[in-house]
């Protein structure tokens, strides 16, 4: 059975999806899942791929488009996708210290995985939103403009001694157990919006679980606790309603 996994959080960098990469046997991703080797692949919005040089590196390593059109057609020939599900909202909403997903609202990659049958999986890569300095408040309202409108975000941050290298962060991911869906009595069909919001709110608690797990293992403060904000386009469309 394929496999929708969810990457959290999107950070500056997302460096865990470098993890699909490399399949040799050094990676430890794929030595843990190897069932998973040359079949599961790395995602990227449409506007980093239109981007060149980017657009080339991210292509030879098998990245794909996050399109709907592109998942669909992996999903349904029985690959396995990693998705940020934050996207560049989230990149934009990150602080330091604390571990903020845009997660609210985002509900369609659970609406893939359930219309082709593909089990949910959520991953966590603790210390990450570190790796940067990050200044959220210079020409927030233009970033945020441009986020909306261009769907592209221009995070302001600075790493190891003012450059964009970054600093030392002891990186930890952690996957957690797939969330098995119902299979589909014919792939690609449309999926009721109540089964969408179920196994929705299922992977959000699945998701905290793990990140409760975890979070001592990783090396963070029992304080600290894991912040599921709002998606821009869902607060703009509850504004609608009311």
């Amino acid at each position: 059975r394929p496999f929708v996994m969810g990457m959290h959080p999107h950070g500056t960098y997302l460096y865990q999806a470098t993890l699909h990469w490399y399949s040799n046997k050094c990676n430890p991703f794929f030595r843990r899942f190897p069932f998973l080797v040359d079949k599961i692949h790395g995602t990227a919005a449409s506007v980093v791929l239109m981007t060149p040089i980017v657009r080339e590196m991210f292509l030879s390593v098998g990245t794909v488009d996050a399109s709907r059109k592109t998942l669909e057609k992996l999903l349904g020939d029985g690959r396995s996708v990693s998705i940020a599900v934050g996207g560049e909202a989230e990149c934009l909403a990150m602080e330091n210290n604390k571990d903020i997903l845009v997660l609210g609202g985002r509900k369609g990659f659970v609406r893939l995985a359930l219309r082709y049958g593909a089990d949910l999986v959520p991953t966590y890569c603790f210390h990450l939103n570190d790796t940067f300095h990050v200044n959220k408040t210079f020409l927030a309202g233009l970033r945020s403009w441009i986020q909306r409108t261009l769907k592209w975000s221009i995070p302001v941050f600075w790493g190891w001694y003012g450059t964009p290298m970054p600093r030392p962060a002891p990186l930890c991911m952690v996957v957690g157990k797939n969330i098995p869906v119902p299979q589909p009595k014919e792939k690609g069909a449309p999926v009721d919006e109540a089964l969408v919001d179920q196994y929705h709110a299922r992977y959000v608690t699945e998701l905290s679980a793990l990140f409760e797990r975890y979070k001592g293992t990783a090396g963070y403060p029992e304080s600290r606790v894991l912040q599921i904000q709002e998606a821009p386009e869902a607060k703009r469309a509850e504004k609608k309603q009311h």
